[in-house]
């Protein structure tokens, strides 16, 4: 019953390890303080640019793809344009 016991802990220590490490990566950010506010585009913006101001602790190629989407796929970008952060 002990051997049992043990080999069950150990696999489900294996399986939430396996499970915990495959979701990080490929987590969407979750909702930041910026969540919802727009930005109005300055000259010399890029989505990248205002992904790493508006997350600077996060990876930027979430948020990038995330706002590329609401731009209905595009990337580029205008002065004066608003975006809606994710």
């Amino acid at each position: 019953m002990r051997t049992t016991i043990s080999a069950l802990a150990i696999v489900t220590a294996l399986t939430l390890g396996v499970i915990w490490g495959l979701k990080a990566p490929f987590a969407p950010p979750g909702p930041g303080p910026d969540t919802g506010q727009v930005v109005v585009v300055e000259p010399g913006d890029t989505l990248w640019s205002i992904a790493k101001e508006h997350y600077p602790n996060r990876d930027p190629r979430p948020v990038v793809d995330r706002m590329t989407a609401q731009l209905g796929g595009r990337s580029a970008i205008w002065p004066g344009e608003r975006i809606t952060l994710p």
